[in-house]
C-alpha cells in the first residue's frame, strides 16, 4: 500500500467535504401554505434590496452560475456571439436556448423564525415584478423601511399535477410596522446578512467550457448539486438534432463554403489542449458550495 497516495486521497476527500458545506440555513424556501416575511434593506445596497444573478439553465440538470456575474471571460457568451455572427436561424435559436437567465435574490426575516436571522429568498421574475409593483404603489411604497415598512404574506400552493409548478403569490399587509422593537436585533439584521453570490459555487472557465461542449454534442451532461430547492419542472433533454451553422451566402463566382456543424464551430472557437475530454478532478465543481 502506497501510504503517500492514501494520505493524498484522504486530503482530497476532506477538502471536498469542506467545500460542499450545507448552506441551507442561509436560504429561505417557502413552505406550503402562508408565511409572513419582512424584506430587509440590503447591507450591500441599501437603495435596492434585490440582487440579480445570471444562470445557465440548459447546460446541466441544475442551473450553473455564469462567469459574467464576476465580469470575467465566459465561454458560453463567447459561443453565443459566434452563433449570432451568422444569419442562420438555427444558430440564433440555439443561442437563445443556452443564454443565461436572471434569478433574483432578496434578504428576508421570517416572522416566527426571527432567531434564524436574515436569510436569502430566491425569487422568480414574476415575484420580482410583483414586488416592484408594490413598491411603486403610493399606498405601500418602501416596504423595507425599518420603522414604517410592511410585512408580506407569501402563499405557496403545491402543484395539482405531477411535474407541475407550485403557485406562489405575495401581497402586502394592510398596516405598516417596524422591522423590530429590539435595537440589538435590528442592528444585527441590518449588518449580518448572507451574500447571494456566496451561496453558489463559482465554476472555472474550463469546467464551464466542458459543460457547454457536452451539451452541444448531445452527450450526457455532468450533474451538479443544486443550491436552491429542486425545480419541479421536467428535465429537458439535451438536443439530439445537429444544428448547422450556415455562413453568409458566398458570392456567385466563389466556391460555396462548406457548412459547419455547431460542434465543429465550437471546436474552432475553443481549442482544447487536453483532447481526452475528461474533466480533471479539481474542475468537477458542484454548483453549490
Amino acid at each position: 500500500m502506497n501510504l503517500d497516495l492514501i494520505k493524498k486521497k484522504l486530503s482530497e476527500i476532506n477538502e471536498q467535504s469542506q467545500e460542499r458545506q450545507d448552506n441551507s440555513a442561509l436560504r429561505w424556501v417557502p413552505a406550503n401554505g402562508k408565511s409572513q416575511i419582512r424584506i430587509v434593506p440590503s447591507v450591500e445596497n441599501p437603495d435596492n434590496p434585490f440582487t440579480e444573478l445570471m444562470f445557465y439553465n440548459k447546460l446541466s440538470k441544475y442551473p450553473i452560475l455564469a462567469l459574467t456575474n464576476f465580469n470575467e471571460q465566459d465561454p458560453v457568451e463567447e459561443f453565443i456571439e459566434t452563433l449570432r455572427a451568422t444569419n442562420d436561424k438555427d444558430n440564433w435559436s440555439l443561442s437563445g436556448k443556452i443564454s443565461a437567465r436572471p434569478r433574483y435574490f432578496v434578504p428576508v426575516i421570517v416572522r416566527g423564525e426571527e432567531d434564524k436571522g436574515v436569510r436569502i429568498w430566491s425569487i422568480s421574475s414574476t415575484i420580482y415584478k410583483a414586488l416592484l409593483s408594490l413598491a411603486a404603489d403610493e399606498e405601500i411604497g418602501d416596504f423595507t423601511d425599518i420603522k414604517d415598512g410592511t410585512d408580506m404574506i407569501v402563499e405557496k400552493t403545491p402543484p395539482t399535477t405531477q411535474g407541475g409548478f407550485a403557485d406562489i403569490t405575495i401581497r402586502a399587509k394592510r398596516s405598516s410596522s417596524p422591522l423590530s422593537e429590539d435595537k440589538t436585533e435590528l442592528k444585527k439584521w441590518l449588518t449580518e446578512q448572507p451574500k447571494p453570490l456566496d451561496l453558489f459555487r463559482k465554476p472555472t472557465y474550463d469546467w464551464l467550457k466542458k459543460q457547454l461542449k457536452a451539451f452541444v454534442e448531445g452527450k450526457p451532461v455532468e450533474d451538479t448539486p443544486a443550491a436552491e430547492e429542486k425545480k419541479e419542472d421536467k428535465k429537458e433533454e439535451a438536443p439530439k438534432t445537429e444544428f448547422k451553422v450556415q455562413e453568409e451566402a458566398p458570392k456567385p463566382a466563389a466556391k460555396p463554403a462548406p457548412k459547419k456543424s455547431v460542434t465543429t464551430k465550437f471546436d474552432d472557437l475553443f481549442k482544447d489542449d487536453d483532447e481526452s475530454g475528461e474533466a480533471k478532478d479539481d474542475e468537477k465543481l458542484p454548483w453549490e458550495k
